[in-house]
């Protein structure tokens, strides 16, 4: 019998790879992703989960109307959601229990793909399960192309939901309960997106998930992820978006994206109307005016109060955003110290974290604002471009 003890390491190539929720953060490991419960003072782990999204488990035939701690459910069958409605994967369209092709290789990020479950807690036995061998797959020249890994994930506020987006051959969305004792596999899975997925990020309340496709899948979209207070996943609302985005981020009731050359403020149509299977509304964006920032690139968002928000761009520039104003622009406060790449506000929303060449350095905010507003937008030269801009 196999157990696993301990993960050490990440493949963690970007922050959309990374999450934290309180004491809890996830990251991607290999094939899988990792979550762990930190201890407040120490900093610890309590403990630690592995989900393996490219899991070899064979399909159960055995359904129930079990639920686990958070009412999620435990043994029913994973239905496969798109903008259509949802339908139960077929054995020849999913050979195994998590979408993936009977005849297609497992992703070669999935090192510990062979393991038969795909979330293990520590010293919890697992069994492994026979490897098919190479002949039983068709030639590699075609298997090269249904290869796909992790490309980034989201925790959900109330800590109770994890979402793990793919990139490569018949990208998914993921959905796992975080409940204690919780089963191996997804809970649902999203098939929507053709090329992969380039952001997920909750709502605050926890009843909607926002899904970013890559620039050329070119949808952002909106998932109902509760129905008459069951989980029950719908295709809500949606738009084209064909920018290239760097970040993801929900607040209130504004998704905002932020990337090269853009910033761009979208809301769901609040009005309640019933939809056929496949129908959405519409979610409307509105771009931010950029002004002596029109030739840079956002790397980072960070809200600041109910209305205003933090940007910052890859030549170290924080600018703010009032949500708030009819015509929304962004306002030059600082140029922060070079190879800032992330920033954060603290609890207290009195100091703005800075991350930056393996180091973290804090700043009052008040100060930032208070220093900022004797020179508001006075010397745009002080906002330095992005070095040889992609055209798009």
């Amino acid at each position: 019998m196999l157990k696993v003890s301990k993960i050490l390491g990440a493949s963690s190539g970007s922050s959309s790879e990374f999450a934290a929720v309180d004491d809890l953060i996830a990251y991607s490991a290999s094939g899988g992703v990792v979550v762990c419960n930190i201890k407040e003072r120490s900093l610890e782990i309590e403990r630690q989960r592995f989900f393996c999204v490219n899991s070899l488990s064979s399909k159960s035939e055995l359904f129930s109307d079990k639920v686990d701690e958070y009412d999620f459910p435990v043994d029913s069958e994973i239905e496969i959601v798109s903008r259509q409605g949802s339908t139960s994967p077929s054995k020849e369209s999913f050979g195994d229990s998590f979408g993936s092709s009977a005849t297609s290789l497992p992703s070669s990020s999935s090192s510990m793909s062979s393991v038969s479950h795909s979330v293990h807690d520590v010293n919890r036995p697992i069994r492994p399960v026979s490897m098919k061998k190479m002949d039983d797959f068709s030639p590699l020249s075609s298997m090269s192309n249904r290869i796909r890994s992790i490309n980034c994930i989201a925790l959900s506020p109330d800590k109770k939901l994890l979402a793990v987006g793919e990139i490569g051959y018949q990208p998914r969305i993921l959905i796992y309960s975080l409940a204690p004792g919780s089963n191996f596999k997804p809970i649902s899975i999203i098939q929507e997106h053709l090329f992969g997925i380039n952001s997920l990020c909750f709502s605050p309340d926890s009843k909607k998930l926002c899904s970013l496709g890559l620039v050329n899948d070119g949808f952002i979209i909106i998932w109902k992820l509760y129905q008459n207070g069951k989980f029950y996943i719908q295709f809500d609302a949606s738009n084209k978006c064909t920018s290239i985005v760097n970040k993801l981020v929900w607040h209130n009731d504004f998704i905002i994206t932020g990337g090269l050359r853009n910033i761009k403020i979208w809301k769901e149509n609040q009005k309640s109307v019933t939809r056929s299977p496949g129908s959405s509304s519409l979610l409307k964006g509105r771009n931010v005016l950029l002004k002596q920032f029109l030739n840079s690139n956002f790397i980072d968002i960070a809200v600041l109060s109910t209305f205003e928000i933090l940007v910052l761009s890859d030549q170290n520039n924080l600018g703010l955003v009032d949500l708030s104003e009819d015509s929304i622009i962004i306002r030059n406060l600082v140029t922060l110290p070079s190879h800032t790449n992330q920033i954060l506000v603290d609890k207290t929303g009195e100091n703005i974290i800075l991350a930056r060449s393996k180091v973290l350095e804090k700043m009052s905010i008040n100060e930032i604002l208070q220093e900022a507003s004797k020179t508001f937008d006075v010397d745009p030269k002080n906002i330095k471009p992005t070095p040889s801009s992609p055209t798009k």
